[in-house]
């Protein structure tokens, strides 16, 4: 079954992801 803990986590996850992809494009976008 699914588990609201693991919503949670997948929620936590993607924040994760979206905090370093909008990192990675602000030094992109340094360096040219």
């Amino acid at each position: 079954m699914f588990e609201f803990h693991h919503a949670f986590n997948i929620d936590v996850i993607v924040n994760e992801c979206l905090h370093v992809l909008s990192k990675s494009v602000f030094l992109a976008q340094q360096s040219r």
